[in-house]
């Protein structure tokens, strides 16, 4: 094998010889393992009913400010209705409407559709829990260490962004673990399925489309090529039946916002956090910015750079660890949570791939690693500083002073981007090293 081949392709890690174990121990440690991942499952049954019975909304400007559970995943259920009855997908649904690629709309959407709401939506909430345990299971496959496993473990069960973005019934955790088993199966040398497990997260939602890079980088073309070519192709049917939907699905994307809804309580982006500090900075009301074309022009400049900046950056720290896969999916992750307009809380959930693939390395300190994942899995501080507003999709951020609306929005990137300048500057640190030698 030569050596870029090796670089593209891990093996996996040998099974533990258990035959080497006398019989009683196996027997005793099996029991360990059965009663621990029974009380573990309970107190997760136990929390998912919590969250969908709403004992928790309080905790979460998503959930107390907006329609209730399965919010987000009413716009995959009313555009599958829209394709069924040879209407638009685009824009279809409460929210901001249906906005991914129409494939999903087509044939998951559609399927779900033809069920009532709440049983469509519990068939949802049971993929995701499915999915769920297949991270966990293929984490105890990449790492040899029990007592890290299980920190893991323990820290996706605990991780307020899933059983908020469960609670919504949104697709970011979908498509992040699809990848995650896509990834699995490339280590496992399994090509074909690395790429149709890829294209199939991004039909899905698009977020995998940051890792691109990531591939091209790993001389990986023809694979990303590949992925690009099935949902360019799978697109095909819905637009030869409904031609001009592209402005449709331009429009829902990069339109304009109505007023009050661009800088909102329920982004929790880098870039949402500069959106909230700038408008505020140009004394502009929240409640009437629906474009950042209002903004000044060195504010504008500002936000249009950042994500470029951070694709640098992230292009760069990628190649100098391009031999450390794990970190450059955490650090492409992280361009798409920091660099977005428009990431959500419960968006926080796709770390299930970047932030658990960080945690199969070595790479940044360990108690960082542990502190800032603990910051990232628990809830913001929302729960003291809400407003008492009426039901309904009414936003707490028109009605917060300064100071707590920007401590509301650094909540969660500042511990994404603490780990995100740790592993930069751990890269930029093996370059100077190497340089030395």
């Amino acid at each position: 094998m030569s050596r870029s081949s090796a670089v593209q392709v891990t093996e996996l890690l040998p099974e533990p010889d258990l035959r080497a174990a006398p019989s009683s121990q196996r027997v005793e440690g099996s029991w360990i393992w059965w009663i621990g991942g029974l009380l573990c499952a309970s107190l997760h049954a136990v929390l998912v009913w919590l969250v969908v019975t709403r004992h928790f909304d309080h905790l979460f400007n998503d959930a107390r400010h907006r329609l209730g559970p399965g919010t987000d995943f009413a716009a995959y259920y009313d555009a599958g209705t829209a394709w069924l009855t040879g209407k638009s997908v685009f824009g279809s649904g409460v929210a901001f409407g249906y906005r991914y690629h129409p494939f999903l709309a087509m044939t998951l959407g559609a399927a779900l559709a033809r069920l009532p709401f709440q049983f469509a939506y519990a068939v949802w909430i049971g993929l995701f829990e499915v999915l769920l345990l297949a991270d966990v299971l293929v984490f105890r496959r990449l790492m040899t260490s029990t007592r890290r496993f299980l920190a893991l473990a323990g820290l996706l069960f605990a991780f307020s962004p899933y059983y908020l973005e469960l609670y919504m019934g949104n697709a970011s955790f979908i498509a992040a673990s699809i990848l995650l088993l896509a990834w699995f199966s490339d280590r496992a040398g399994m090509r074909t399925l690395f790429v149709l497990l890829f294209a199939v997260s991004v039909l899905v939602k698009p977020i995998g489309l940051v890792l691109v890079p990531l591939l091209v980088m790993r001389r990986r073309s023809t694979d990303a090529a590949a992925i690009l070519g099935i949902v360019a192709i799978l697109a095909v049917p819905y637009f030869v039946y409904h031609p001009h939907d592209w402005r449709a699905l331009i429009d829902v994307n990069i339109r304009g916002r109505t007023p009050g809804w661009l800088v909102h309580a329920g982004n929790q982006g880098l870039h949402g956090f500069f959106g909230t500090l700038f408008t505020r900075l140009s004394g502009i009301p929240t409640w009437k910015l629906s474009s950042y074309e209002q903004l000044p022009p060195l504010f504008r400049f500002l936000l249009t750079a950042l994500p470029v900046i951070l694709a640098a950056v992230t292009l760069r720290a990628s190649w100098l660890t391009r031999s450390r896969p794990e970190v450059g999916i955490f650090l492409w992750s992280s361009v798409y949570l920091l660099g977005f307009h428009d990431v959500w809380e419960h968006s926080y959930s796709m770390l299930v791939l970047g932030l658990g693939m960080l945690w199969t390395t070595d790479f940044v300190p360990r108690r960082l690693l542990v502190v800032c994942s603990i910051g990232l899995a628990l809830p913001t501080a929302f729960a003291f500083y809400d407003l008492r507003l009426p039901p309904g999709p009414y936003d707490p951020e028109h009605g917060w002073g300064t100071a707590v609306s920007l401590i509301h929005h650094a909540t969660k990137p500042a511990w994404l981007l603490a780990l995100y300048v740790a592993c930069v500057w751990r890269a930029e640190g093996s370059r100077w090293r190497a340089t030395a030698a």
